[in-house]
């Protein structure tokens, strides 16, 4: 594998005009790199362009970014779901979508579309992400993330302002997996979302358009149960304690290799209705790793699927804070310090484009040493830096003859000092 390799790879599967052609896929080769951070500045090292070109590049074309990630994000997914096999053993179900926020740390509360936000661990300043991961084969592929909005922003851009969870109900609505995976029926999809989605209007969208939900219930969300005379509307957690004779602990086994495991947990499973969505009787299961620790309520659109299948499926919800890992600590994803939010935008989708080009490369091993293979071609390059040391040279004393003994060295195979 060569550097030239690399660049036709990426030529080959993205439509890129032929005048950004040489800033583009610089700047995605920069991507790939082992390097600190993953900047402008890196870009311009690498290519021997100026730092202007790249920052032009991401300000302008925020589009073709999107475009760009929408096309991979396509090809992946068909080449992933020829043959679709089941998420898990004696599952109906053969696609996730995934749901999860990520937040993109800045440094300023005065930089363009920043805003202060409780992620769990405290407040953050910066940007938020809602990603959307299609889970098919074991493989997985980013769409193209939801961007929120500040109030703020949505008036300088003249749009109506959204919450996150309208802005996810939209693209849920929107979302027509048939271009990404052909003909399936709507039945073997499933949408995996944290608390932080527990939403009357997001399931019933999913519902509507006859897919399932697995979801991680908030312990103040009503419920009803099917198992009891009283029908009132109760917190889940409520529930739960008061029926504690109907749906006794039971341990977990998980099927793996032909054989049943035990699992350190324990699960209660009860069947009833959910707030807000009428009609549909579901699964109300309360997990715990011992003795309270750990304790988690979930809701499964399905009232017959069983309480190991409802946690092994969720289980696969974790791929996605996998995936927020490597786009943050491989390939850069907070490592633009732009103040104009379409180029950050633009970064953040050609982030994503990288992490589905790295997974489609022929190489072996996970993502960590396709990015140590990849770095050691295009560092071991001996014109890397060429056009930037020679405009460094253009103006020194003897600039002339430094740049001729430079390139004699390059033509000769030694790496540039």
């Amino acid at each position: 594998m060569t550097s030239d390799y690399i660049q036709v790879f990426i030529l080959s599967l993205l439509k890129i005009p032929k005048r950004l052609q040489n800033v583009a896929v610089n700047y995605l080769m920069m991507l790939m790199l082992d390097i600190d951070r993953h900047s402008m500045t890196a870009a311009s090292d690498l290519s021997g362009l100026s730092v202007s070109q790249f920052s032009r590049f991401l300000g302008e074309h925020r589009d073709l970014a999107i475009s760009s990630l929408d096309k991979l994000s396509v090809s992946a997914a068909r080449a992933a779901s020829r043959n679709l096999h089941p998420l898990c053993p004696k599952s109906r179900w053969k696609i996730a979508v995934v749901i999860d926020a990520t937040i993109h740390s800045r440094s300023s509360i005065h930089v363009e579309n920043s805003q202060r936000f409780n992620h769990g661990q405290g407040f953050k300043i910066g940007h938020q992400w809602t990603n959307i991961l299609l889970v098919i084969n074991g493989r997985d592929i980013p769409l193209p993330p939801i961007s929120f909005f500040t109030k703020k922003e949505c008036k300088r851009r003249n749009i109506p302002y959204r919450t996150a969870i309208e802005r996810v109900q939209e693209r849920l609505e929107s979302l027509h997996l048939s271009k990404y995976v052909g003909q399936h029926f709507p039945d073997e999809v499933v949408v995996l979302m944290d608390g932080g989605y527990d939403s009357k209007k997001i399931e019933n969208c999913i519902l509507t358009k006859g897919w399932d939900f697995i979801v991680s219930l908030k312990s103040s969300r009503s419920v009803r149960s099917s198992m009891t005379k009283d029908k009132s509307w109760r917190s889940v957690s409520d529930m739960f304690w008061s029926t504690r004779k109907q749906s006794p602990w039971k341990t977990v086994r998980y099927k793996r290799d032909g054989k049943r495991q035990r699992k350190g947990i324990r699960a209660r499973k009860l069947t009833g209705h959910l707030k807000g969505i009428k009609g549909r009787e579901i699964a109300l299961v309360c997990s715990e790793k011992s003795k309270g620790e750990g304790r988690r309520f979930l809701g499964c659109s399905r009232a017959d699927v069983c309480a190991s299948m409802v946690l092994q499926l969720y289980k696969i919800r974790w791929r996605v804070e996998i995936f927020h890992r490597d786009v943050k600590g491989l390939f850069g994803l907070e490592d633009v310090a732009g103040k104009n939010f379409d180029a950050v935008e633009a970064h953040v989708h050609w982030v994503y484009s990288v992490y589905i080009l790295m997974s489609m490369l022929e190489l072996e091993g996970g993502l960590t040493a396709k990015r140590n293979s990849v770095s050691k071609v295009l560092q071991s390059n001996p014109s890397r830096n060429l056009g930037r040391k020679i405009q460094s040279l253009q103006g020194q004393f003897g600039g002339r003859e430094k740049i001729r003994d430079l390139v004699a060295a390059v033509v000769r195979g030694e790496k540039a000092a």
